[in-house]
C-alpha cells in the first residue's frame, strides 16, 4: 500500500475521513515494517461520537482479527479541522500477535 501522507483531510465527507484515518496509518505500518494486522489497541478520537457504527465498520474493515482493544471518545476539536483521529498501537513483525 502507498500512502502520500501530506497531512491534509481526504474529503469534507466525515465517512470518507473515517476510513482515512486507517490508510494513512497503514502506511506508517508498512513504513515500520509492520501491517495493520497486527494492531493490539486503538484510540480513537471523534468530532461527533454519536455515530460510533461508520468508526466500527472501519475499524473492522481495517484491522484484522481478533480486533484490538479500542476506545473511542469525543472531543471538542482536532488539528486541521479533522473529524476524527487514530492512535494505534501495532506489533512488530516477528513480535506478539
Amino acid at each position: 500500500m502507498t500512502q502520500q501522507l501530506t497531512g491534509a483531510c481526504a474529503s469534507e465527507d466525515s465517512a470518507m475521513r473515517k476510513r482515512q484515518c486507517p490508510k494513512t496509518l497503514g502506511a506508517s505500518a508498512d513504513a515500520a515494517g509492520t501491517d495493520q494486522g497486527r494492531g493490539v489497541e486503538a484510540t480513537v478520537p471523534l468530532r461527533d461520537p454519536s455515530g460510533p457504527a461508520g468508526t466500527s465498520m472501519a475499524h473492522a474493515g481495517f484491522f484484522a482479527a481478533p480486533l484490538p482493544a479500542r476506545a473511542d471518545f469525543g472531543v471538542p476539536g482536532l488539528p486541521k479541522d479533522a473529524q476524527t483521529g487514530i492512535d494505534a498501537i501495532l506489533a512488530l513483525s516477528g513480535a506478539w500477535r
